[in-house]
């Protein structure tokens, strides 16, 4: 076992209601530690937590961390927390999720998945195809599957660990492998400029070590700025044909696709991908490369994934009753936005989008590009923007990109502020066979859940 994990009988996670800190709260419950952890508030996490075990707070108190060997805190919380400030009179050692993920990874084979989108599909990918081959990864990745987080600490060296950008919180993270599956203008509450964060993915892959090989999407994905700076082995992934692994002679479906895959020039075999979109033959792409490159058999790759299913939240699909689908996904970014409506847009029905933007920073920014990638739906309407870790800016609102979009000519949309009014509103103006798409980082699931629970599922 790890020699760091041997030192700890029981740890606090402070922010333990956010995915990474619950992923954390599992990885370290399947060692045997006692774990236990705080939030500001209750949620569906902490209720799921407290169930499979774990102690539990919904409030903050100096009280919680007594009695504990470490305490773990999340990036989205305050240094002036209660329990922070405790630990430090108390001389209670703590330390970021980042900084200790940092120290776990050290005693590892990890593989770190970054990019400012697809990383958790792709990391969610990589451990079915793992344990597929009969292998026994520990595992921490940002996303849920049946409302838990896929986490835990398992025999084998390897670690397959999801590396997040935000707050350069990868940059403490020791790696031996890396999958980059692209870089795009994000977190501009972090990163005042592209170039900043650009500097951060070539920091994450010089990291590595010496024999070490990053994993790097084609097609422009990442910028030739980003690929320069790289001093260790990249390994490109896509369509393109200078790619050393190549998508080729791509068949989709509304529910999926198969495509050829190609070792520099050399056929490795066709592949049947379950989950729809062509951003998600991408994701696999990186996924099977790094997987081959391993070592890991190709019938292993290929049966793991053809048995993905995806994860929480992820174009997440339900069949209700009159033939209406009903999808909810992640999507918060233009580019997210544009890779769900075209998997929704090859289903072949009418697309009816559910958009509520997350964070009045990221709104203000993308404004534009979030009206010309809604634009693809038949209807949209936008709700009022999630917050999250951002305090109310008054002159910004999710109205303003229904503004935008009713200027460059698109009236089929609509603003509705709050949540609980929107599922009356959708169930008026839904049609036999329509397609309904919740998007968004915040609380938009519950319009689905509301809807689904309302209406009825099918399948």
């Amino acid at each position: 076992m790890n020699p760091l994990l041997r030192k700890l009988d029981s740890v606090h996670l402070v922010g333990i209601g956010g995915i990474g800190m619950e992923g954390l709260a599992r990885y370290l419950g399947s060692v045997g530690i006692a774990v236990q952890g705080s939030d500001a508030s209750n949620s569906q996490t902490l209720k799921f937590l407290s169930e499979d075990g774990f102690k539990i707070w919904s409030f903050h108190d100096s009280s919680h961390i007594e009695n504990v060997d470490l305490v773990v805190y999340s990036a989205a919380v305050n240094k002036d927390n209660i329990e922070l400030v405790a630990a430090e009179n108390s001389g209670v050692n703590y330390i970021s999720r980042a900084e200790f993920i940092g120290e776990l990874s050290r005693w590892h084979e990890t593989i770190s998945v970054a990019g400012t989108h697809g990383k958790t599909t792709s990391s969610a990918m990589l451990t079915k195809i793992f344990v597929q081959s009969g292998l026994s990864p520990s595992m921490l990745v940002g996303g849920t599957s049946s409302g838990r987080a896929i986490a835990k600490y398992d025999r084998d060296p390897w670690l397959i660990l999801e590396a997040d950008e935000y707050a350069k919180s990868f940059l403490c993270f020791h790696s031996d492998w890396a999958i980059i599956t692209g870089v795009e203008a994000e977190h501009i509450d972090c990163y005042r400029s592209t170039n900043q964060l650009e500097k951060a993915f070539i920091e994450f892959s010089n990291r590595l070590p010496f024999y070490g090989e990053v994993f790097v999407a084609g097609d422009g994905l990442v910028s030739q700025e980003v690929i320069s700076g790289i001093k260790r082995k990249i390994q490109f992934f896509g369509f393109h044909e200078t790619c050393n692994f190549r998508i080729a002679n791509l068949s989709t479906t509304s529910y999926g696709s198969s495509f050829d895959f190609y070792h520099e020039n050399q056929l490795l075999g066709t592949l049947e991908l379950d989950v729809p979109g062509e951003h998600n033959v991408r994701n696999a792409a990186g996924v099977v490369a790094l997987s081959y490159r391993v070592g890991i058999g190709w019938n292993d790759i290929a049966i793991g994934l053809k048995s993905f299913k995806s994860v929480d939240r992820r174009f997440e699909l339900t069949l209700l009753e009159d033939n209406v689908v009903f999808v909810d996904d992640y999507a918060h970014h233009p580019s997210e936005i544009a890779s769900s409506l075209s998997a929704a847009r090859n289903m072949g029905r009418r697309v009816v989008a559910i958009f509520q933007p997350h964070l009045y920073s990221r709104t203000k920014v993308f404004l534009e590009s979030f009206s010309t990638e809604l634009m693809k739906a038949d209807y949209v309407v936008v709700t009022e923007i999630y917050s999250a870790r951002e305090s109310f800016v008054p002159d910004i609102s999710g109205s303003m990109i229904v503004d935008e979009m009713q200027r460059k000519g698109f009236h089929d949309v609509c603003f509705i502020k709050n949540l609980e009014d929107v599922t009356h509103y959708i169930r008026s103006i839904i049609n036999s066979g329509d397609l309904v798409i919740t998007m968004g980082a915040g609380d938009v699931w519950k319009i689905a859940q509301d809807f689904i629970d309302r209406v009825g599922e099918t399948v």
